[in-house]
C-alpha cells in the first residue's frame, strides 16, 4: 500500500489479529462463530476502522490487560501486581459441567459459599477448580512469553506484612503467580544458564540536562563495565560523555565552561584536564576515515550509547551507531593500550566484543551490511574484518 496509507492498514491487521486471538477467550473457537463477530462489527461500526497504529511503534510505555497482549511482543514486560490470588470458594456463582462432544450440559447448579454447601459436588468442584489452574498457568504463560528480553514480576512478598512466621507462604497458598514463580526459582537449576544476576537500587536522578555532569561509575553486577573506578577509567567515561555531547551539537565552549563548574569542583581537577578530553576528541573527529560518521549531512541517522541486551543475556552498550542508506558503521571508543604501536596487536583483545556489536547491529538491520571500527583516544582507527569486507 502506499506508504501514507501504510500505519492505518498495519492498525487494521493487529485489531483483526486480536479479535481473532481474544474472542471467547480462545475457548471452543469456530470460524462461523469468528465471521459472524465480523459481521455483527460491520454493521454496527460501518467502514470506520482506525485511523493510525496504535502504541505499538512508538517510543512509549502501554499498559494492557493480558488478554489484549495476546500476539503481541516488547523488549520490557512488566508483570504487576501478581500476589492477587482470588478464592474461588467464597461468592455466588454457576457450576456446569458440559462437556465438549455432547449437546447438553450433564449438570448444572447454583451454588453459595463454602459453608453452605454439601460434599455432594466436591468432585465437580475440583474438577472445575483444576480447569481454572490450568487456565491461569496459561495466562501467566502468556504474559511472561511477551517479554523478548527482560521480564519484572511485582507484588506484595509473602513477608512483607507482619512478618515471614505470621504470615507463611502467602503467595504460595493463594496461588497467586508471584508465590508460583518465587518457588520455581527457588527449584530452578540455572547452573548451566548465562549469569545476568539481579541487582535491586534505589536511584535518585537530577533533571535531564544538555550539560556534561560527572558521570557515576557503575559498579555494579550487571552489563560488562564495572571496572573499579582508576584514573584511566575515569577518563575513558567523561571522554564518552564530551564525546556524546559533541556529537549532538552542544558547543565545545559550553562543554568546558559546565565541565569545570561540575567536574573539577566536585573532584578537584584540574582546568587541564578539560584541554585533555578537548585535544582527544579533536583528534577523533580529525581522522578523515572516520568524517562520514559526524557529519550529519553524510548518514541518514546517528545514535550514542545505544544499551542492548544480546541472546546470552548480557546487558552491552555500542558507543556510537551510525546509519547510511547501504551500510552501518559501529564505533567504539578506547583510551587504553595506546603505547602499542602495533594496530591490530591493540585492537586484538577488543575483537570478541566487537563481533557481539556487529551481530547485535545486524540483527537491527538486517538488510544492510555492518562494519565495526575501534577509536582509540590517539585518533587512530581500526576496522575489524567482517564476511565479505577486508581489514582497513
Amino acid at each position: 500500500v502506499p506508504v501514507r496509507m501504510r500505519a492505518s492498514v498495519l492498525a487494521n491487521i493487529e485489531g483483526f489479529l486480536a479479535l481473532s486471538l481474544s474472542l471467547s477467550g480462545g475457548r471452543y473457537p469456530s470460524l462461523p462463530r469468528f465471521l459472524d463477530e465480523l459481521r455483527q462489527l460491520r454493521e454496527k461500526a460501518g467502514q470506520e476502522g482506525p485511523d493510525e497504529a496504535p502504541a505499538a511503534s512508538a517510543d512509549r510505555i502501554r499498559m494492557l490487560t493480558i488478554h489484549s497482549a495476546k500476539g503481541l511482543e516488547s523488549p520490557i514486560v512488566f508483570l504487576i501486581k501478581a500476589d492477587g490470588g482470588k478464592d474461588q470458594n467464597e461468592g455466588y456463582g454457576a457450576l456446569m459441567d458440559w462437556p465438549p462432544t455432547v449437546d447438553h450440559p450433564e449438570h448444572f447448579s447454583i451454588y453459595g459459599p463454602k459453608a453452605f454447601r454439601g460434599p455432594g459436588r466436591d468432585a465437580l468442584f475440583a474438577a472445575e477448580q483444576t480447569q481454572a489452574d490450568i487456565e491461569k498457568l496459561n495466562l501467566l504463560y502468556v504474559a511472561m512469553t511477551r517479554a523478548r528480553q527482560a521480564l519484572f514480576v511485582s507484588g506484595v512478598s509473602s513477608d512483607a506484612g507482619t512478618g515471614a512466621g505470621a504470615n507463611k507462604s502467602k503467595s504460595e497458598s493463594d496461588g497467586s503467580w508471584l508465590g508460583q514463580l518465587s518457588k520455581a526459582l527457588t527449584a530452578l537449576d540455572s547452573s548451566s544458564l548465562p549469569s545476568m544476576p539481579a541487582v535491586v537500587r534505589s536511584c535518585e536522578a537530577a533533571p535531564p540536562t544538555n550539560d556534561i555532569a560527572p558521570r557515576p561509575v557503575f559498579n555494579g553486577t550487571v552489563g560488562q563495565r564495572h571496572a573499579p573506578e582508576r584514573a584511566e577509567t575515569t577518563f575513558g567515561i567523561q571522554l564518552h560523555a564530551w564525546l556524546e555531547q559533541l556529537t549532538q551539537g552542544t558547543p565545545e565552549t559550553h562543554l568546558r565552561t559546565t565541565y569545570s563548574a561540575t567536574y573539577s569542583a566536585t573532584h578537584a581537577a584540574t582546568p587541564s584536564l578539560a584541554d585533555t578530553l578537548a585535544n582527544t576528541a579533536q583528534q577523533i573527529l580529525s581522522n578523515p576515515d572516520l568524517a562520514a560518521a559526524f557529519n550529519k549531512a553524510q548518514h541518514l541517522n546517528a545514535h550514542n550509547e545505544l544499551e542492548f541486551i544480546d541472546v546470552e543475556g548480557r546487558s552491552s552498550r555500542i558507543d556510537r551507531l551510525v546509519e547510511f542508506a547501504d551500510e552501518v558503521w559501529v564505533l567504539d571508543y578506547k583510551t587504553g593500550g595506546l603505547s602499542e604501536p602495533d594496530l591490530a596487536e591493540r585492537a586484538r583483545p577488543h575483537l570478541d566484543q566487537m563481533q557481539r556489536y556487529q551481530h547485535a547491529a545486524q540483527n537491527l538491520y538486517p538488510g544492510k551490511s555492518v562494519r565495526t571500527v575501534l577509536v582509540f583516544a590517539d585518533g587512530q582507527a581500526f576496522w575489524p574484518a567482517a564476511p565479505g569486507q577486508e581489514d582497513k
